[in-house]
């Protein structure tokens, strides 16, 4: 019998302190909480104030409550790298 391999599709790189190299974000101990927090600093921050996950100005995704999958941030560096 032959397995096929499980496509993954588009991957995003993080460097947060989960390891201590650069991994796939949101895999094993990386769960993106700190990736979510440095793009709602420094990245297109009108993307995260239309979001759904930040009510009273605090992101669910870097305060862990919510998962990455749902993050506007992440889903649109999917989008542009795919």
């Amino acid at each position: 019998m032959v397995m096929s391999k499980k496509k993954r599709g588009v991957q995003l790189e993080c460097t947060c302190g989960a390891y201590p190299f650069p991994h796939r974000l949101g895999g094993g101990k990386c769960d993106g909480t700190e990736w979510a927090e440095k793009e709602w600093i420094y990245g297109d921050q009108s993307i995260c104030y239309a979001c759904n996950l930040m009510p009273n100005g605090l992101c669910q995704v870097a305060a862990g409550l919510e998962k990455l999958k749902y993050c506007g941030q992440y889903q649109e560096q999917k989008r542009m790298r795919s």
